[in-house]
């Protein structure tokens, strides 16, 4: 490991890195200070994934550190969300500047101190590349990643349903206290968080820990989400509303990357796209056929159709 400071920041690298790779660090790390966004690449093979890791959690532990030997932590961690709608006034400032990717610690209690980043890219295949090379880093931090219930569900009955009919099985089964599996997880659920986070984990090695216990892995996931400084999602978690909502992600303080951004317009318009099948189109056609043949019944809501 060798130690070169970018910006104000010591970054912990494996090797000494080229001078493309110096640069894009910067300009993470001078994007994290000023609290703005980044449109950032470099040519294939340059690493940009490492050098992306270690910048964000370099910058992440400066950060903390500095929270840490201040005997106002407090009122810094204050001072740094209320520059948040100042930070364009940042330029020059100091390493630990005001920015929009900080999370107040009063916000997030005792189990997490400092900015939550939030990790995505395409599939889930991607991001275990992410995880393996976080493993080269020297960081240590408490990470999970998340993934479906078609991904991680083990309960016997459940796992063999449908897709589409998953999540109102598992719903059930959990309401009812009926899955050995949720209900193994919730008599042992911070030793298994605690499991989990200890090293880089991708969603096989997660499904692997909580399996092999008996637990499940799904709602595991979702547990160490709760104290993770480092969370591994698939786009559609931050794309899609509903996904995005349950995330609770403060765009005003979280830490959002998007890895191998240009796949991402794809990936928005899918997420807000539909399949108009034959059957909708003559199911239409006959409404259509039934209102011209029936124009005085035709009504919406308190609205009739007579003239």
């Amino acid at each position: 490991m060798v130690v070169i400071n970018v910006s104000g920041v010591d970054v912990n690298f494996p090797f000494p890195p080229y001078e493309c790779q110096k640069v894009y660090m910067e300009h993470v790390v001078q994007a994290l200070q000023m609290g703005s966004n980044a449109l950032l690449e470099s040519p294939t093979g340059t690493g940009k994934t490492l050098c992306l890791l270690c910048a964000v959690l370099a910058w992440r532990a400066s950060f903390v550190s500095s929270l840490a030997k201040s005997d106002r932590g407090d009122r810094a961690c204050q001072t740094f969300a209320s520059g948040l709608d100042h930070s364009g006034d940042q330029q020059g400032g100091s390493s630990l500047a005001p920015s929009k990717s900080a999370v107040d610690a009063g916000d997030i209690g005792t189990a997490r101190t400092g900015p939550r980043i939030i990790y995505t890219s395409r599939t889930h295949s991607q991001l275990t590349q992410v995880v393996r090379e976080l493993r080269r880093t020297k960081y240590s931090t408490k990470m999970t990643v998340l993934g479906s219930r078609s991904q991680l569900c083990i309960h016997p009955e459940v796992s063999r349903a449908p897709t589409g009919a998953q999540n109102a099985m598992c719903s059930q089964y959990v309401a009812n206290h009926k899955c050995m599996h949720k209900n193994e997880l919730d008599s042992r659920k911070d030793e298994l968080v605690q499991r989990v986070m200890k090293t880089p984990v991708d969603i096989e090695d997660l499904a692997r820990i909580a399996g092999i216990r008996g637990a499940c892995p799904y709602y595991l996931a979702r547990s160490a989400r709760e104290s993770a400084d480092l969370i591994l999602m698939p786009y559609n978690y931050v794309v899609d509303s509903v996904a995005r909502d349950r995330l609770d992600i403060d765009w005003n303080k979280d830490i959002v990357i998007f890895d191998e951004a240009h796949n991402l317009d794809a990936v928005c318009m899918e997420a807000r796209s539909f399949d108009l099948t034959s059957y909708h189109r003559e199911a239409c056609l006959q409404e259509i056929q039934r209102i011209e043949n029936e124009p005085n019944r035709m009504t919406f809501g308190a609205v009739t159709g007579e003239q």
